[in-house]
């Protein structure tokens, strides 16, 4: 069981002890959150600008109606609050 948790253990972040309260640290790798944090916006960045340049938007009409107007929805909605 490789995933991104084990890559974020011991070996980073060697301070929290899972067993300790039970309690999640917020500082807990704050700065491998926030470098994961850009470096995944910044390849949503290059996709999009690869999609725009490329005039991808097309593949939109693949998608059923309902689905495209749920995700403008819920968007609209985590934007709202």
């Amino acid at each position: 069981r490789a995933g991104l948790s084990e890559n974020m253990g011991a070996a980073r972040c060697g301070t929290w002890d899972p067993d300790a309260d039970g309690a999640w640290d917020d500082e807990f790798c704050g700065g491998e959150y926030l470098t994961m944090s850009f470096t995944v916006a910044a390849l949503v960045g290059l996709i999009m600008i690869g999609a725009f340049m490329f005039r991808l938007g097309f593949l939109i009409s693949f998608l059923g109606h309902p689905m495209v107007s749920g995700f403008t929805t819920g968007a609209a909605i985590i934007i709202g609050l």
